[in-house]
């Protein structure tokens, strides 16, 4: 492994304690809600956040260890950087951001702005050598602060929510930019973000981190087929339920009861995509076996389709389209039943 590295540290309420790999070419994301540790983790691989305890390893050499005094300062790591908001240095040239961290690393200044400017060619920048970043585009500051991170050739390359700064439009593009970049970067790389559409689209494997802790972790497919949170599920924009199976009945943790096709038997999640959630305006009497009253606590307009938040026993979001909204009068506040053929659900173990 490129990187091994056991993190534990407190920050302010966070207790972070994280175990963390990523290997030559893998693309590992690492997601999870605000306040969760991501940016922490990142920043005590890359030697800005010290450990309380732990050890951190890169290509088998320790460069962090508070137990035997063990410690590589940062410009010392193989490690290359793009943080959140860039933190290019506003009173330096572009060429001179690149090089930056050439010349931190005791490279002479003639070297480093070579290596700098073949760098800039590459990221089709090298018009922008002379120019201040404040002159840049967010998305040419994102590739400006790429080119710095790699420009040292890195071993290990961090990304802290490297396309959150962006407008939508720029984003897709510095996605697909981003994602050939990647593919040619021969070390291991980790990447923070929050958004389920950069993490599936560069990622080959997926971290979630909640309360500082390693929630659910695995490829990109399964994770998004077997969310184990309600953060990955509402995340992957699933219900799910958990409770205690005993033949063909769950008993969920939260009250109520779920029919299932086939026995089922102890601790299980139900996964119900919101399209098999049916809504109606009195009681069906219909062949599903799970059927549930509520009231609509909110809607959210999806294009053409309509996500409703449904507030009860069991509570579900269901989807139907705006037709159906409009021909029923579904808002907030009104009474409804919503029902589920127990075929439509998916169990797995908890």
């Amino acid at each position: 492994m490129t990187l091994d590295a056991t993190v534990r540290l407190q920050l302010g309420s966070l207790d972070l304690d994280v175990h963390l790999t990523a290997a030559d070419g893998e693309t590992v994301a690492v997601l999870g809600p605000n306040g969760a540790g991501k940016s922490t983790f990142l920043r005590a691989v890359a030697g800005l956040a010290p450990l309380a305890g732990g050890r951190i390893l890169i290509d088998r050499a320790v460069v962090d260890d508070p137990a035997d005094g063990r410690y590589v300062v940062p410009e010392r790591r193989s490690v290359g950087v793009v943080f959140q908001n860039y933190l290019l240095f506003p009173h330096l040239s572009v060429l001179e951001n690149v090089a930056f961290g050439l010349r931190s690393r005791g490279v002479p200044r003639g070297e480093a702005r070579r290596r700098a400017r073949e760098w800039l060619a590459r990221m089709d920048l090298a018009r922008y050598c002379d120019a201040k970043p404040s002159s840049l585009s967010g998305g040419q500051q994102q590739r400006v602060a790429l080119a710095r991170a790699l420009v040292t050739e890195p071993r290990l390359l961090l990304l802290d929510e490297p396309l959150a700064a962006l407008d939508v439009g720029t984003r897709t593009e510095l996605r697909r930019e981003l994602r050939a970049e990647l593919a040619q970067f021969e070390g291991a790389r980790v990447i923070v973000t929050h958004e389920l559409l950069d993490a599936v689209a560069l990622a080959d494997r997926l971290v979630v981190l909640e309360r500082g802790r390693v929630a659910q972790q695995g490829s990109v497919t399964d994770v998004v087929a077997q969310p184990r949170s309600r953060y990955v599920a509402d995340l992957v924009g699933i219900n799910l339920l958990r409770g205690i199976g005993r033949d063909h009945e769950v008993a969920l943790e939260s009250g109520g009861t779920v029919a299932t096709a086939d026995p089922v038997a102890g601790d299980v999640y139900v996964a119900i995509h919101p399209h098999s959630v049916t809504v109606h305006l009195r009681e069906p009497a219909a062949s599903a076996r799970n059927v549930w009253p509520g009231r609509i606590a909110g809607t959210d307009l999806l294009g053409d389709r309509v996500r409703i938040h449904v507030a009860g026993e069991v509570p579900l979001v269901a989807e139907v389209t705006a037709a159906a909204v409009a021909e029923l009068g579904l808002h907030e506040g009104v009474g409804v039943w919503t029902s589920v053929k127990a075929t439509d659900l998916q169990l797995y173990a908890a």
